[in-house]
């Protein structure tokens, strides 16, 4: 029996190659972003505590709750990472803004602590992938005033159903999935929300 033929390297391969490079080092980078959350999370928020407005109002554990904050926005940056979309990741931390004015905490907070999980990113992360994240992360910072407008204009803080709007996001963006959907449920039984409404 024949040796399997012996698969050529040709022009055409060699630049379907070169044209996929880039985004495999994307989804490279985003691999370790999603692997390192936790540990660059922790960096950052021991950056961020001494620099908050306000650390009494966050709670018993500030330091807890910062951490899970920017471990969730990590991955945030990592999913949009893996899908070449900087937008996605922008509108997240718009929501993040949104949900944080809903609740009363500074806004400013929230930007400290993207600034110092930029800088854990830059000393933590090899050169070219702390490169990457930053076109992400570099463009919401520069945008900062205006992220979450457009979100705010969506939903009426004032409305019921406004505020179960802004307490079902703000659960999915502290990654209490299961916060959020009872939340919904809790919002049906009790009447506030119509059935086909939740659904869709």
């Amino acid at each position: 029996m024949p040796d399997d033929p012996i698969p050529t390297f040709t022009h055409d391969n060699a630049l379907l190659l070169h044209q996929a490079l880039p985004q495999m080092k994307t989804e490279f980078a985003a691999e370790i972003l999603a692997v390192s959350a936790a540990g660059l999370a922790r960096l950052a928020s021991e950056r961020v505590l001494p620099q908050l407005r306000d650390a009494a109002g966050y709670g018993d554990d500030p330091a807890a709750d910062w951490r899970q904050h920017l471990e969730a926005r990590v991955h945030d940056l990592s999913l949009a990472m893996a899908d070449s979309r900087p937008e996605q990741f922008g509108n997240q931390i718009g929501w993040s803004k949104l949900a944080a004015t809903s609740r009363g905490t500074p806004v400013e907070d929230l930007e400290s602590g993207l600034r110092c999980l930029r800088d854990v990113l830059v000393e933590e992360l090899p050169d070219d992938v702390g490169a990457m994240c930053l076109t992400y992360l570099d463009a919401v910072l520069a945008g900062w005033a205006d992220l979450g407008e457009l979100e705010a204009s969506e939903l009426d803080a004032d409305a019921p159903e406004g505020r179960l709007g802004m307490h079902y996001i703000r659960a999915l963006l502290e990654g209490d999935r299961v916060g959020a959907c009872n939340t919904v449920l809790d919002a049906v039984r009790g009447g506030q929300l119509d059935v086909t409404d939740a659904l869709t």
